[in-house]
Protein backbone atom coordinates (compact mmCIF):
# COMPACT_ATOMS: atom_id res chain seq x y z
CA UNK A 1 0.00 0.00 0.00
CA UNK A 2 1.26 3.45 -0.80
CA UNK A 3 1.18 6.11 1.88
CA UNK A 4 0.66 9.66 2.46
CA UNK A 5 2.48 12.58 1.79
CA UNK A 6 3.11 15.40 2.74
CA UNK A 7 3.55 18.71 2.62
CA UNK A 8 5.11 22.08 1.93
CA UNK A 9 5.68 25.24 3.77
CA UNK A 10 2.83 27.26 2.36
CA UNK A 11 1.76 29.43 5.27
CA UNK A 12 2.77 32.80 6.62
CA UNK A 13 3.58 34.09 10.07
CA UNK A 14 5.97 32.48 12.48
CA UNK A 15 9.74 32.89 12.39
CA UNK A 16 11.57 34.38 9.40
CA UNK A 17 12.41 31.75 6.77
CA UNK A 18 16.08 31.79 7.75
CA UNK A 19 15.16 30.69 11.29
CA UNK A 20 12.48 28.12 10.45
CA UNK A 21 12.95 24.45 11.28
CA UNK A 22 11.45 21.32 9.74
CA UNK A 23 9.38 18.89 11.79
CA UNK A 24 9.04 15.31 10.57
CA UNK A 25 6.21 13.44 12.31
CA UNK A 26 4.39 10.11 12.38
CA UNK A 27 4.59 7.40 9.75
CA UNK A 28 6.39 4.06 9.70
CA UNK A 29 9.71 3.59 11.43
CA UNK A 30 11.87 0.51 11.97
CA UNK A 31 9.95 0.14 15.24
CA UNK A 32 6.63 -0.35 13.43
CA UNK A 33 3.60 1.46 12.05
CA UNK A 34 1.57 4.26 13.61
CA UNK A 35 4.35 6.29 15.17
CA UNK A 36 3.61 9.39 17.26
CA UNK A 37 7.18 10.66 17.24
CA UNK A 38 8.44 14.09 16.17
CA UNK A 39 11.92 14.91 14.92
CA UNK A 40 13.15 18.46 14.33
CA UNK A 41 15.66 19.38 11.64
CA UNK A 42 17.49 22.70 11.96
CA UNK A 43 19.04 23.63 8.59
CA UNK A 44 21.13 26.40 10.11
CA UNK A 45 23.12 23.90 12.15
CA UNK A 46 22.37 20.77 10.09
CA UNK A 47 21.15 19.05 13.27
CA UNK A 48 18.35 16.55 14.03
CA UNK A 49 16.69 16.54 17.49
CA UNK A 50 13.96 14.31 18.92
CA UNK A 51 10.95 16.29 20.20
CA UNK A 52 7.59 15.69 21.95
CA UNK A 53 5.20 12.93 20.91
CA UNK A 54 1.57 13.56 19.84
CA UNK A 55 -1.60 11.82 21.03
CA UNK A 56 -2.46 9.08 18.52
CA UNK A 57 0.29 7.57 16.40
CA UNK A 58 -0.60 7.45 12.71
CA UNK A 59 0.83 7.00 9.24
CA UNK A 60 -0.56 8.20 5.89
CA UNK A 61 -1.45 11.54 7.53
CA UNK A 62 -1.07 15.09 6.19
CA UNK A 63 0.42 18.24 7.68
CA UNK A 64 0.93 21.92 7.01
CA UNK A 65 1.91 25.11 8.86
CA UNK A 66 -0.44 27.98 9.72
CA UNK A 67 0.68 31.19 11.40
CA UNK A 68 3.77 29.73 12.98
CA UNK A 69 2.21 26.49 14.21
CA UNK A 70 2.19 23.03 12.66
CA UNK A 71 -1.00 21.05 12.07
CA UNK A 72 -1.44 17.37 11.26
CA UNK A 73 -4.70 15.59 10.50
CA UNK A 74 -6.24 12.23 9.70
CA UNK A 75 -4.32 9.11 8.67
CA UNK A 76 -4.29 5.45 9.74
CA UNK A 77 -3.96 4.31 13.35
CA UNK A 78 -3.57 0.98 15.16
CA UNK A 79 -5.91 -1.67 13.75
CA UNK A 80 -5.63 -0.27 10.20
CA UNK A 81 -8.54 2.06 10.95
CA UNK A 82 -8.72 5.61 9.66
CA UNK A 83 -8.71 8.50 12.08
CA UNK A 84 -10.14 12.05 12.11
CA UNK A 85 -7.75 13.36 14.76
CA UNK A 86 -6.21 16.81 14.24
CA UNK A 87 -3.23 18.02 16.28
CA UNK A 88 -1.50 21.38 16.66
CA UNK A 89 2.22 21.75 17.34
CA UNK A 90 3.99 24.76 18.80
CA UNK A 91 7.51 23.82 19.87
CA UNK A 92 7.58 21.71 21.93
CA UNK A 93 3.91 21.05 22.77
CA UNK A 94 1.18 19.10 20.99
CA UNK A 95 -2.53 19.94 21.51
CA UNK A 96 -5.44 17.87 20.17
CA UNK A 97 -7.89 19.98 18.17
CA UNK A 98 -11.30 19.58 16.49
CA UNK A 99 -11.47 16.37 14.40
CA UNK A 100 -11.66 16.60 10.61
CA UNK A 101 -15.02 16.57 8.83
CA UNK A 102 -14.44 13.41 6.84
CA UNK A 103 -17.04 10.65 6.99
CA UNK A 104 -15.23 7.98 4.95
CA UNK A 105 -11.84 6.29 4.83
CA UNK A 106 -9.36 9.17 4.64
CA UNK A 107 -5.70 8.25 4.48
CA UNK A 108 -3.00 9.11 1.98
CA UNK A 109 -4.23 12.69 1.69
CA UNK A 110 -2.06 15.78 1.25
CA UNK A 111 -2.25 19.42 2.36
CA UNK A 112 -1.06 22.96 1.81
CA UNK A 113 -1.75 26.40 3.29
CA UNK A 114 -3.42 29.26 1.45
CA UNK A 115 -3.70 32.66 3.15
CA UNK A 116 -3.43 31.33 6.70
CA UNK A 117 -5.86 28.45 6.22
CA UNK A 118 -5.00 24.81 5.73
CA UNK A 119 -6.49 22.83 2.84
CA UNK A 120 -6.53 19.04 3.01
CA UNK A 121 -6.89 17.34 -0.37
CA UNK A 122 -8.05 13.89 -1.44
CA UNK A 123 -7.09 10.57 0.11
CA UNK A 124 -7.44 6.91 -0.75
CA UNK A 125 -10.44 6.61 -3.09
CA UNK A 126 -11.89 9.97 -2.01
CA UNK A 127 -11.90 13.46 -3.50
CA UNK A 128 -12.42 15.63 -0.41
CA UNK A 129 -11.26 19.20 -0.13
CA UNK A 130 -11.63 20.49 3.43
CA UNK A 131 -10.52 23.86 4.79
CA UNK A 132 -9.07 24.17 8.28
CA UNK A 133 -9.14 27.64 9.84
CA UNK A 134 -7.86 26.89 13.32
CA UNK A 135 -9.99 25.50 14.94
CA UNK A 136 -12.89 25.28 12.40
CA UNK A 137 -13.35 22.82 9.55
CA UNK A 138 -15.37 23.72 6.41
CA UNK A 139 -16.15 21.43 3.48
CA UNK A 140 -15.18 22.98 0.16
CA UNK A 141 -15.73 21.96 -3.46
CA UNK A 142 -14.49 18.41 -3.95
CA UNK A 143 -11.65 17.61 -6.30
CA UNK A 144 -12.73 16.58 -9.78
CA UNK A 145 -11.60 12.97 -9.19
CA UNK A 146 -10.38 10.74 -6.39
CA UNK A 147 -6.70 11.27 -5.63
CA UNK A 148 -4.48 9.63 -3.07
CA UNK A 149 -0.77 9.74 -2.33
CA UNK A 150 -0.31 12.95 -4.32
CA UNK A 151 2.09 15.84 -3.75
CA UNK A 152 0.81 19.35 -3.09
CA UNK A 153 2.04 22.88 -2.57
CA UNK A 154 0.78 26.45 -2.69
CA UNK A 155 2.00 28.77 -5.45
CA UNK A 156 0.83 32.39 -5.50
CA UNK A 157 -2.17 31.67 -3.24
CA UNK A 158 -3.41 28.68 -5.22
CA UNK A 159 -3.21 25.04 -4.17
CA UNK A 160 -1.63 22.61 -6.67
CA UNK A 161 -2.06 18.83 -6.42
CA UNK A 162 0.38 16.74 -8.44
CA UNK A 163 0.19 13.11 -9.58
CA UNK A 164 -0.80 10.30 -7.17
CA UNK A 165 -3.29 7.52 -7.83
CA UNK A 166 -6.96 7.83 -8.75
CA UNK A 167 -8.38 4.58 -7.45
CA UNK A 168 -8.59 3.16 -10.97
CA UNK A 169 -5.12 4.16 -12.20
CA UNK A 170 -2.17 3.07 -10.06
CA UNK A 171 -0.33 6.22 -11.12
CA UNK A 172 -1.50 9.43 -12.75
CA UNK A 173 0.30 12.49 -14.15
CA UNK A 174 -2.75 14.67 -13.44
CA UNK A 175 -2.26 18.19 -12.10
CA UNK A 176 -5.15 20.22 -10.68
CA UNK A 177 -5.20 23.67 -9.12
CA UNK A 178 -7.53 24.86 -6.35
CA UNK A 179 -8.61 28.51 -6.12
CA UNK A 180 -10.07 29.31 -2.70
CA UNK A 181 -12.11 32.10 -4.29
CA UNK A 182 -14.35 31.18 -6.07
CA UNK A 183 -13.78 27.67 -4.56
CA UNK A 184 -13.06 25.89 -7.86
CA UNK A 185 -10.76 23.23 -9.31
CA UNK A 186 -9.10 23.47 -12.74
CA UNK A 187 -7.02 20.91 -14.66
CA UNK A 188 -3.53 22.02 -15.67
CA UNK A 189 -0.76 20.56 -17.84
CA UNK A 190 0.05 17.02 -16.76
CA UNK A 191 3.40 16.23 -15.13
CA UNK A 192 6.17 14.76 -17.31
CA UNK A 193 6.54 11.01 -17.67
CA UNK A 194 6.79 8.71 -15.93
CA UNK A 195 3.41 8.96 -14.25
CA UNK A 196 4.06 8.61 -10.53
CA UNK A 197 2.57 8.28 -7.09
CA UNK A 198 4.12 8.99 -3.66
CA UNK A 199 5.80 12.05 -5.15
CA UNK A 200 6.42 15.03 -2.87
CA UNK A 201 6.09 18.73 -3.69
CA UNK A 202 7.42 22.06 -2.46
CA UNK A 203 7.39 25.70 -3.57
CA UNK A 204 10.61 27.64 -4.18
CA UNK A 205 10.53 31.18 -5.60
CA UNK A 206 6.94 30.82 -6.87
CA UNK A 207 7.63 27.59 -8.71
CA UNK A 208 6.56 24.10 -7.74
CA UNK A 209 8.98 21.17 -7.58
CA UNK A 210 8.06 17.50 -7.42
CA UNK A 211 10.55 14.93 -6.17
CA UNK A 212 10.78 11.16 -6.68
CA UNK A 213 7.93 8.68 -6.34
CA UNK A 214 6.81 5.24 -7.52
CA UNK A 215 5.96 4.29 -11.12
CA UNK A 216 3.14 1.92 -12.09
CA UNK A 217 5.58 -0.99 -11.64
CA UNK A 218 6.44 0.25 -8.12
CA UNK A 219 9.91 1.25 -9.27
CA UNK A 220 11.34 4.16 -7.28
CA UNK A 221 12.51 7.12 -9.36
CA UNK A 222 15.00 9.98 -9.04
CA UNK A 223 13.08 12.47 -11.17
CA UNK A 224 12.85 16.14 -10.16
CA UNK A 225 10.55 18.37 -12.21
CA UNK A 226 9.86 22.08 -12.00
CA UNK A 227 6.37 23.55 -12.53
CA UNK A 228 5.69 27.19 -13.39
CA UNK A 229 2.13 28.54 -12.90
CA UNK A 230 1.99 29.33 -16.61
CA UNK A 231 1.47 25.53 -16.67
CA UNK A 232 4.87 24.65 -18.05
CA UNK A 233 7.22 21.87 -16.91
CA UNK A 234 11.02 21.64 -16.98
CA UNK A 235 13.00 18.55 -16.00
CA UNK A 236 15.72 19.31 -13.45
CA UNK A 237 18.70 17.54 -11.88
CA UNK A 238 17.78 14.07 -10.62
CA UNK A 239 17.80 13.27 -6.91
CA UNK A 240 20.96 11.49 -5.69
CA UNK A 241 18.97 8.29 -5.00
CA UNK A 242 15.71 6.81 -6.24
CA UNK A 243 13.21 7.49 -3.46
CA UNK A 244 9.51 7.78 -2.64
CA UNK A 245 7.11 8.30 0.28
CA UNK A 246 9.33 10.70 2.21
CA UNK A 247 8.42 14.24 3.26
CA UNK A 248 9.53 17.63 2.01
CA UNK A 249 9.42 21.21 3.27
CA UNK A 250 10.68 24.49 1.87
CA UNK A 251 12.76 26.83 4.05
CA UNK A 252 14.58 29.95 2.90
CA UNK A 253 14.05 29.13 -0.79
CA UNK A 254 15.48 25.65 -0.44
CA UNK A 255 13.67 22.31 -0.23
CA UNK A 256 14.51 19.59 2.27
CA UNK A 257 13.57 16.02 1.36
CA UNK A 258 13.59 13.75 4.40
CA UNK A 259 13.41 9.97 4.84
CA UNK A 260 11.23 7.76 2.60
CA UNK A 261 11.72 4.45 0.77
CA UNK A 262 15.01 4.66 -1.11
CA UNK A 263 16.91 2.32 -3.37
CA UNK A 264 19.36 1.94 -0.48
CA UNK A 265 17.06 1.43 2.53
CA UNK A 266 13.50 0.55 3.51
CA UNK A 267 13.60 3.40 6.02
CA UNK A 268 15.91 5.99 4.58
CA UNK A 269 17.77 8.13 7.11
CA UNK A 270 18.89 10.56 4.44
CA UNK A 271 18.21 14.28 4.25
CA UNK A 272 18.76 16.12 0.98
CA UNK A 273 18.82 19.88 0.53
CA UNK A 274 17.69 21.11 -2.88
CA UNK A 275 18.87 24.58 -3.89
CA UNK A 276 17.73 24.82 -7.51
CA UNK A 277 19.35 23.07 -9.25
CA UNK A 278 21.74 21.29 -6.85
CA UNK A 279 21.19 18.50 -4.30
CA UNK A 280 23.39 18.31 -1.20
CA UNK A 281 23.39 15.45 1.30
CA UNK A 282 22.88 16.71 4.85
CA UNK A 283 22.94 15.20 8.34
CA UNK A 284 21.34 11.78 8.50
CA UNK A 285 18.54 11.23 11.01
CA UNK A 286 18.47 8.54 13.68
CA UNK A 287 15.00 7.17 12.81
CA UNK A 288 13.31 7.17 9.38
CA UNK A 289 9.67 8.22 8.91
CA UNK A 290 8.17 6.63 5.78
CA UNK A 291 4.61 7.76 5.00
CA UNK A 292 4.77 10.42 7.66
CA UNK A 293 4.37 14.14 7.07
CA UNK A 294 6.26 17.36 7.72
CA UNK A 295 5.83 21.09 8.19
CA UNK A 296 8.21 24.01 8.73
CA UNK A 297 7.80 26.64 11.45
Amino acid sequence: MFGLGILVKGGSGGPPPSLAKAYLVGGWTPFGHYQNTTHEYDPSGDVWTEKATFETGRDYLAGTDILGKGYISQGMKVGNSWDRETNEYSPDTWVTKTPALITAYSIQLTASTILNKGYFYGGQNVNYCNEYDPDTWTAKTNMTANRGEAGSCTILDKGYVFCGFSGTDWTTPTVTVYEYSPDTWTARTSAPTPARTSTRAATINNKGYIFGGFTSTQAKITDTDEYTPTSTWVSKTNMPVAISAGSVVAINNKAYYMSGFSADALWSLETFEYDPDTFTAKQVMTVGHDYGTAFAI
